[in-house]
């Protein structure tokens, strides 16, 4: 909806200006030039939108088979703001930049150092997005936080847990602390440690964890799980089992609790 209304004021001020044209004495008039600034103005901005549309809905997702975060467009939207309008203020408009930017050079100072935090978090969010560790749909475990990715934006991202409550994170808290990953679209292998008296068969214990681990949703069937003894307890009179397996999606340990 909002692309749709920078075209229409874009084609209205396109023929407003024509119409400036074709009067004798307007087209050289204060109020033509303003119309000619204006629509400059939303052709450029129509532009950058549509370039990033095409470059993060479409292109982004037909190579990554994901949908594009919101950092990503931000990213990618800023700087083809800054192209298209460096290019219609410098070439088309004649403006002289680099005054316009030494004479800022002050102010631009001031106001990085007082937004040190959000910068901090806007270029580790762009880091992040260059390393693409992960997506949205992914399972991220940081610190003893976990939860899945609903969004990636410019100065934090957005996790829902498992609990159904919604935790903001800054970017730059991300950057710093060890993140574990489950990607959506991969199978995510969980170890699991299960205790089992010492009297019983080893080969009965294996073949009642590989039926519940079987019995299971959304585990992996496709790749055969690895039970084997890890440890003997004999003052306690147990043995310990360890079980490696596949999920196809991330789970709040539910073989666990089955076991």
């Amino acid at each position: 909806m909002g692309s749709f209304i920078w075209i229409i004021m874009s084609i209205l001020l396109g023929l407003i200006y024509s119409f400036f044209n074709t009067l004798p004495g307007l087209s050289t008039t204060v109020s033509a030039d303003v119309v000619w600034f204006l629509f400059l103005l939303c052709t450029g901005v129509t532009v950058a939108r549509f370039l990033s549309y095409a470059l993060t809905d479409i292109l982004f997702s037909r190579i990554q088979g994901k949908s594009s975060s919101d950092l990503l467009r931000f990213i990618i939207s800023f700087f083809l703001y800054v192209g298209i309008f460096t290019v219609l203020f410098k070439y088309v408009l004649g403006w002289n930049l680099t005054a316009i930017l030494t004479t800022s050079a002050l102010l631009t100072a001031v106001v990085g150092f007082a937004l040190q935090a959000t910068l901090g978090n806007l270029f580790a969010g762009v880091a992040l997005q260059i390393e693409q560790a992960f997506y949205i749909g992914d399972v991220i475990l940081i610190g003893n936080r976990l939860g899945r990715i609903e969004a990636l934006r410019w100065r934090s991202i957005s996790i829902r847990t498992f609990d159904g409550s919604r935790l903001v994170i800054p970017n730059n808290q991300i950057s710093i602390e060890t993140v574990e990953v489950y990607p959506a679209n991969k199978p995510v292998r969980i170890t699991a440690i299960v205790p089992a008296p010492m009297n019983a068969s080893p080969e009965n214990i294996k073949h009642l964890i590989l039926k519940v681990i079987l019995a299971t949703p959304d585990v992996e069937t496709t790749i055969k799980p690895l039970i084997r003894i890890y440890e003997y307890e004999t003052a306690r009179g147990i043995i310990n089992y360890q079980v490696r397996y596949f999920v196809n999606s991330y789970l709040k340990n539910t073989l666990w609790m089955a076991l």
